[in-house]
């Protein structure tokens, strides 16, 4: 069984604020530190990706804070895969010191493309629109970006191991 993906960071002073704990909006930075890095370790780099035109969007972030981290801990951010959809995903990261739960959350993105549209759509037509751009499916030969898909296919594989360690 594979291993959940997870990435340390350790607190640094400016994160904290004056109660001596990590200040709950750096919660989302470290989150999307370990996102880029979980991409990194699946896919490879995530700036070719947006070169070619895809990103990811944060369409829903919510967070349950259980005790705060202090300077200078060791944080690991656990990032099992809670869904992966044919063009979101939805990730149910644990901040962690040690055994101790600092939070909880739930981060649902979809994919995008960087393309201009026609002014007067609504942001929900554009979300959802953005939702149909990239399929997360394993027919590589259909798409025009064979490498791109193919990297998504790997991916795709990568996180169905990850997620059978936390089953």
């Amino acid at each position: 069984m594979g291993e959940i993906f997870t990435h340390r960071l350790r607190v640094r002073y400016s994160e904290c604020d004056q109660q001596g704990v990590v200040f709950n909006g750096h919660y989302l930075f470290m989150y999307d530190v370990a996102l880029t890095e979980l991409w990194r370790a699946a896919v490879g780099d995530y700036s070719e990706m947006v070169a070619q035109g895809y990103d990811l969007v944060v369409v829903e972030a919510r967070i349950r804070y259980r005790e705060g981290a202090r300077f200078d801990e060791l944080l690991d951010v656990r990032m099992p895969v809670a869904r992966l959809g044919r063009t979101s995903m939805v990730v149910r990261p644990e901040f962690r010191v040690g055994e101790r739960l600092i939070a909880e959350g739930r981060w649902r993105t979809c994919s995008s493309t960087r393309r201009p549209r026609p002014s007067g759509r609504s942001r929900r037509t554009s979300v959802r629109r953005c939702a149909r751009t990239w399929r997360w499916r394993a027919d590589a030969e259909r798409d025009r970006r064979p490498a791109l898909r193919q990297a998504q296919v790997r991916f795709y594989d990568d996180v169905l191991t990850w997620n059978q360690g936390s089953a």
